[in-house]
């Protein structure tokens, strides 16, 4: 649909067609009955992601901040949060309920009862993507949402701190953990890979959330369902201007031209990486690197066996520590490392692949025979594919949710490599945020205080932001 069509006014703006951007539509326009939504996405296609010039020095990007534009015009991410590597390594994004760092760090953010209610949450979101996966894939759900579960590995040097992990998470009532012994671990990796331990969450999974983004916005396109909901692709918001007590303005702008559309709500469901700057500094970027391996290979004449079974999937696999993570998915192996120290500078995309890739050949021998059959030449690894992304991390680890004081603004962001089951259960609350948090049960308020931006609200950066009602990075909040 042109942009040009895009209207002049609506009852919500969303800003992102990630899995937060549409999950939170159909929540909106499902259940909620919200009508009028018009979601706007800086790329293409849902589900996609972005790519734009970036700088290729601190130097730019700190300038780039200087000038008031936040991260608009410095992330360079070829795919972005929900994006994966391309066919046939389509169905990687993981749904898991495994916390984004160990469960005594969690506690030490969140208390005992906040882990408990993050594995709960998490579940839930779980819960709600397969559902939605049905809805909208129909006859190709098994194909494209694969509920194998997940394996949280590790080698001889750190089974006695997995142990203790997993007799903290049954503690913290995880659904349905397992621990798996030297047998049980080898059986699914083979010896060679050295991992000795783990434990099991059976009820994880991994979708293909490129398409199910695709066909959540064709679901809420369709007219015979019942929705009023337009999409614009190709839309880069420069701001959002909130004067209290009148429409909320969305500027933004498409192929050189400008436009803009007012609305009672917005949700800004983008990462995180193109919100005020990074939301008062609490969110910060960090490069996600894939790599995918072709495990039909080794070349013909060279005897290996299969990788871990005949459909060529498998469970989630993370490595103790989570220096890794990866599975197999239609003949291939997917896997992803992060880069926490260079988000400030350009990703390292050639030598963080090249490290993944060898990883994955010193863990599975066959897929990296020594020589070919009677000489002593060497193989090196079969081609792979490799891209990076962005994501986005908070201090302690969880999406954002919610309101600043009082605004209609309401922000959904957050880290979607780890994040993507509870990113999905926060979308189911997004319809009673903005019509007033009293509609919340007891259950969900305990959810929401775990997941609201107003658990940063003590910080001095997030003080010295709110409290300025002029302009902050690209967004307006303009007194009466």
């Amino acid at each position: 649909m042109p942009v040009t069509e895009v209207p002049p006014t609506c009852t919500v703006v969303i800003i992102g067609a990630g899995i937060a951007g549409c999950m939170s539509a159909l929540s909106l326009a499902g259940a909620a009955g919200v009508k009028n939504i018009v979601m706007l996405e800086a790329g293409e296609d849902p589900g996609v992601g972005v790519a734009t010039a970036m700088p290729v020095a601190d130097k730019q990007f700190l300038s780039t901040i200087d000038q008031g534009d936040g991260l608009v015009n410095f992330i360079n991410a070829t795919r972005s949060g929900t994006a994966v590597l391309d066919d046939p390594v389509g169905s990687i994004k993981m749904i898991i309920n495994l916390y984004p760092c160990s469960s005594k760090d969690f506690i030490k953010h969140h208390g005992k009862e906040g882990a408990e209610a993050y594995l709960k949450l998490a579940k839930k979101g779980i819960d709600i993507e397969s559902n939605v996966a049905k809805l909208v894939f129909e006859g190709e759900y098994q194909k494209n949402f694969r509920q194998l579960g997940s394996h949280y590995v590790t080698d001889s040097e750190g089974v006695a701190g997995l142990w203790e992990e997993y007799n903290l998470l049954k503690k913290l009532n995880a659904p349905g953990i397992e621990w798996m012994d030297e047998d049980a671990v080898a059986s699914e990796h083979g010896a060679a890979a050295g991992f000795v331990a783990g434990i099991k969450f059976p009820h994880d999974a991994i979708v293909n959330s490129s398409a199910l983004c695709k066909k959540i916005v064709k679901h809420l396109q369709v007219p015979a369902n019942g929705f009023n909901f337009q999409y614009f692709g190709n839309v880069r918001v420069t701001s959002i201007k909130e004067t209290y007590g009148v429409p909320v303005e969305v500027n933004f702008t498409h192929q050189g031209g400008t436009g803009a559309i007012t609305c009672d709500n917005v949700v800004v469901a983008t990462g995180g990486l193109f919100a005020e700057p990074n939301l008062f500094g609490i969110l910060s970027p960090r490069w996600s690197y894939l790599v995918g391996v072709d495990t039909k290979l080794p070349p013909s004449g060279v005897s290996a066996k299969p990788l871990r079974n005949a459909e060529g999937n498998s469970p989630n696999y993370f490595t103790w520590g989570y220096t890794h993570d990866w599975c197999t998915v239609n003949g291939h192996v997917r896997i992803s490392g992060e880069d926490h120290f260079s988000a400030l500078k350009p990703p390292r995309m050639k030598e963080r692949c090249e490290s993944l890739a060898k990883w994955v050949g010193e863990k599975y021998p066959e897929l990296k025979p020594n020589t070919l059959p009677g000489t002593k030449e060497p193989l090196v690894l079969p081609k792979y594919m490799q891209q990076y992304g962005v994501y986005s991390e908070t201090p302690d680890h969880l999406p954002i949710l919610g309101s600043i004081k009082g605004s209609r603004i309401c922000y959904i962001v957050g880290c979607n490599a780890w994040g993507q089951a509870s990113l999905s259960y926060c979308a189911s609350l997004v319809p009673k945020i903005l019509n007033g948090i009293n509609l919340l049960s007891g259950e969900e308020q305990t959810y929401l205080k775990l997941l609201s931006i107003r658990r940063f609200q003590l910080l001095p950066i997030v003080q010295a932001s709110t409290s300025n009602a002029e302009k902050v990075g690209v967004f307006e909040k303009v007194s009466a």
